[in-house]
C-alpha cells in the first residue's frame, strides 16, 4: 500500500513523498537509516528523517560536488571523501584515471553496507575499486591527526544534525586545510541558502577564517527542496579558482560524458545570483576571495 512520508528539515515547511514501501528502517550506532521505495524517485536514502540521495537525481549532486574541484586541480592523485557512505561521490572521483588513492572516511559502516545492498546504482561498484580505502572513522577526528596530504578533500556530509555537526565547525575546516597540499582544494556542501541562510553564511565565514580564497557555486537538486543548493570551494592557491577554461584531456572527457555538469557550466560555475552574493557580501573581506 502507498502512503505519504514527510521530511521536516525546517520548522515551518516540509516536503512529502508518496512511497510504495519502506525497504529498510533501523537505528545504527549513530543515526536512523531508512530506505524508501518510491515511484518517482526510485529508492531514497534517509538519515535521521532527512533525504540524503535518491536513484533519480543523485547524479546532479554528486557530479557537482566532485568535478568542479577536480577540474581545477592540475593533477589530483590523492583525494579524500568525508562522509559519502552511499558511494556516489566515490564513483565520480574514481572516473578520474589520475586518481591513485581515494580515502573514504565514513563514521557509520552501516550506511555503506545498506547502500551497497539497496542502492547499487549509486556506487556502481566503486567500493570494489582497488584505489579506494574505506576508513570507518570520525572524519573530523581523522583529519585533525592525518599525516597524509591530499590534493582534494570532498566533504559529502548530511545536514549539521547528529554525527555531521562537527563537519561544519571551524576546527574541522582548519583540519581540512592543513591536510591539503599547496594547491589543494576543499569542497563542501552548505545547504539551500534560501531556507538555510544562517547555515550558508556560517559555513562561508568559517572557511574564510582558514582559507585564503573561498568561492561559492550552486545548482538545483529536485529532492533538496528550497531552490538552489550551494557548495563552497576553498584553497590557498588563487589560480585554482581563477581557472579553468583549459581542461586536461581526462577532465574534458569526463565533463563531456557526464549527465549534468558540462564544459560550459563548469566554465561559468562561480557566477551566482545577486541575492546569494548579497547574503555574504559583508563577509567577503574576511578572505582574499579573488573576486569570486
Amino acid at each position: 500500500m502507498t502512503s505519504w512520508w514527510n521530511e521536516n528539515l525546517y520548522p515551518d515547511c516540509r516536503q512529502s513523498f508518496l512511497i510504495d514501501r519502506v525497504l529498510y528502517d533501523r537505528k545504527s550506532r549513530f543515526q536512523r537509516i531508512q530506505i524508501l521505495d518510491t515511484a518517482r524517485f526510485g529508492r531514497v536514502l534517509v538519515l535521521d528523517g532527512i533525504v540524503q540521495t535518491t536513484d533519480a537525481d543523485e547524479f546532479i549532486y554528486h557530479e557537482m560536488l566532485v568535478h568542479p574541484a577536480l577540474t581545477r586541480h592540475d593533477n589530483p592523485t590523492r583525494v579524500a571523501v568525508v562522509g559519502g557512505g552511499d558511494g556516489g561521490a566515490a564513483r565520480e572521483v574514481l572516473r578520474w584515471p589520475c586518481v591513485e588513492q581515494l580515502d573514504l572516511i565514513e563514521i557509520d559502516a552501516e550506511v555503506i553496507s545498506v547502500s551497497e545492498t539497496y542502492l547499487p546504482d549509486v556506487s556502481k561498484r566503486a567500493f570494489a575499486d582497488r584505489r579506494l580505502k574505506i576508513r570507518y572513522e570520525d572524519g573530523a577526528k581523522y583529519l585533525e591527526s592525518a599525516k597524509d596530504r591530499y590534493d582534494v578533500i570532498i566533504v559529502d556530509s548530511s545536514d549539521p544534525i547528529g554525527p555531521s555537526t562537527a563537519l561544519f565547525s571551524n576546527a574541522f575546516y582548519n583540519a581540512c586545510m592543513r591536510s591539503l597540499g599547496t594547491s589543494g582544494i576543499l569542497v563542501t556542501q552548505c545547504g539551500a541558502p534560501f531556507l538555510a541562510g544562517s547555515q550558508f553564511r556560517s559555513a562561508y565565514e568559517s572557511l574564510c577564517s582558514c582559507a585564503r580564497h573561498v568561492a561559492v557555486y550552486a545548482t538545483a537538486v529536485p529532492t533538496y527542496y528550497g531552490g538552489s543548493f550551494a557548495f563552497l570551494m576553498a584553497t590557498n592557491d588563487c589560480s585554482s579558482l581563477s581557472k579553468r577554461t583549459k581542461l586536461t584531456k581526462a577532465g574534458a572527457q569526463i565533463l563531456c560524458s557526464s549527465r549534468h555538469i558540462n564544459r560550459a557550466l563548469n566554465q561559468h560555475l562561480l557566477a551566482i545570483p545577486t541575492w546569494q552574493a548579497l547574503m555574504i557580501a559583508d563577509l567577503r573581506s574576511a578572505c582574499v576571495n579573488c573576486g569570486h
